[in-house]
């Protein structure tokens, strides 16, 4: 018995009839946007089959990109197609999340999530990767770093999780949002976590219900690390956080990036940005991103 994940025998509980089919519909829409080539695949693991979308020269420098909760891979879209250039790129759909992978994931404790990402890398044929993570995919970059160090090179994290709880305004909101199943609150919570100077995208709000009506989409909270663990990430690490963001307080965030990281290379509250670094201000993140990723 396996004590790092849910058990598979839940999966019907987690995905309502119907989930495949609209998030196929979903991915459709999404990828008319793909102006370039990529590829899908599907990587089998100990935790559940991993769908992801790759694009760049294969045998480049590998690239992963990991998504927030309740989102997919889709998001990425600019990444995959700006990094392609030079790096071959990977975005993932996490386990238990808004995408095409199994609608199961492994617990937040233990080591479950960094064994199954290590599978990930395996499936690829990748001994060592940039990750680049929002939110909960910061998090789950930075489980990867603690428990498997020498699989990462380099960490670029977007409001990432791990460094403190997320406020108690998105936890209650998420949870209204995912338990009415309504479009209205899905919004609300998507103008709570960028703030009110945000431009705020249809497309977020429409993810975000499709997920909460289809879908038990994994509400375990990611919790923060330690101090301890966080000083045993030996890898250069950039930390980005935007001046507007209600989910994890900026200023705290880079406060305690600052006071544990060993090899903190990069770490700034960017103006005029929310939680959805992939959304707002989008092209001065990549930039930032970019220029740290072509320098480790």
């Amino acid at each position: 018995m396996f004590l790092d994940r849910t058990p598979s025998w839940l999966v019907d509980w987690f995905a309502a009839p119907g989930w495949a089919e609209v998030m196929d519909a979903y991915y459709a829409r999404q990828l008319r946007r793909f102006d370039f080539r990529y590829q899908t695949r599907m990587v089998e693991t100990d935790y559940g089959t991993t769908h992801l979308l790759a694009t760049g020269r294969q045998g480049a420098p590998p690239i992963i990109l990991l998504h927030g909760r309740s989102l997919n891979a889709t998001l990425w879209c600019d990444y995959l197609k700006t990094f392609s250039d030079r790096y071959r790129v990977y975005a993932i759909d996490i386990l238990g999340e808004g995408g095409k992978s199994a609608p199961q994931h492994p617990f937040t404790w233990g080591s479950g999530y960094a064994r199954w990402m290590t599978q990930v890398l395996d499936a690829l044929e990748v001994d060592q990767a940039h990750l680049i993570g929002m939110s909960f995919g910061g998090w789950l970059a930075m489980k990867l770093a603690i428990h498997a160090p020498e699989r990462v090179r380099a960490l670029s994290l977007l409001a990432p999780a791990g460094f403190v709880w997320a406020s108690a305004g998105f936890v209650w909101l998420g949870m209204r949002a995912g338990m009415s199943m309504r479009l209205e609150h899905a919004r609300q919570l998507v103008e709570f976590c960028s703030g009110k100077h945000v431009e705020i995208k249809d497309e977020d709000c429409e993810l975000l219900h499709t997920v909460f009506r289809y879908h038990r989409a994994n509400a375990e909270p990611p919790p923060p690390f330690s101090d301890a663990h966080l000083r045993t990430m030996l890898v250069p690490t950039q930390v980005l956080m935007g001046s507007h963001d209600r989910v994890f307080a900026p200023s705290q965030v880079i406060g305690r990036a600052q006071h544990t990281l060993p090899e903190l290379h990069d770490a700034a509250i960017m103006r005029g940005i929310g939680h959805g670094m992939l959304s707002d201000r989008p092209e001065a993140v990549r930039q930032r991103v970019r220029s740290f990723l072509d320098v480790h």
